[in-house]
């Protein structure tokens, strides 16, 4: 992204961007582990494409511990929580920016499609992932999507606040306002 806004004040070396892109091959470790309380709000462009994409999400297994968002195939957005997954209706689909708001078993994709999950007590077992998933551990099912903003949330008190930017070397991530 060539579209600099401004260097951002007090850190010179980074210049912002109105947003960062992944080709489904990078990920970002937040080096947070979500839980039952985590609130994840994020401004993107992440279209259904046929593939199954995680846009974030940290789990065990399939459905274990997950907290989770991806495009599956050419059906729905899925939003994982602990051992379930709930789809949105197949009628819900972006092609321009639109924000999801998971926050914690409820997730809401542009303030009016909403879907529930049964609050429950857990942890995962590792970092989440943007522009992926980390399974265990392990980096998967990464995606093709255009992140302008994220933020973070540890029951109810902002842990991460994400916003795109290079280094005057030229490489691309998110700068957090909160830990700088």
């Amino acid at each position: 992204n060539d579209m600099a806004k401004k260097a951002y004040i007090g850190v010179p070396q980074y210049t912002e961007l109105s947003y960062i892109e992944s080709t489904g091959t990078q990920y970002i470790d937040t080096g947070f582990v979500p839980n039952q309380d985590t609130r994840l709000v994020m401004s993107v462009k992440f279209p259904i494409t046929g593939t199954n994409m995680f846009l974030f999400g940290a789990r065990t297994g399939e459905k274990s511990n997950s907290f989770c968002f991806n495009a599956y195939s050419t059906k729905v957005y899925r939003s994982h929580y602990n051992t379930s997954w709930l789809d949105f209706d197949s009628s819900v689909t972006y092609t321009d920016i639109f924000t999801i708001d998971k926050n914690k078993n409820i997730t809401t994709l542009n303030g009016n499609n909403t879907v529930t999950g049964t609050y429950a007590t857990f942890s995962c077992p590792c970092n989440l992932f943007l522009f992926g998933l980390n399974a265990n551990g392990t980096a998967a099912t990464l995606a093709k999507a255009t992140i302008y903003s994220c933020q973070i949330y540890d029951n109810d008190v902002l842990v991460r606040d994400y916003i795109p930017c290079r280094l005057a070397s030229g490489e691309v991530g998110m700068y957090d306002r909160v830990s700088k």
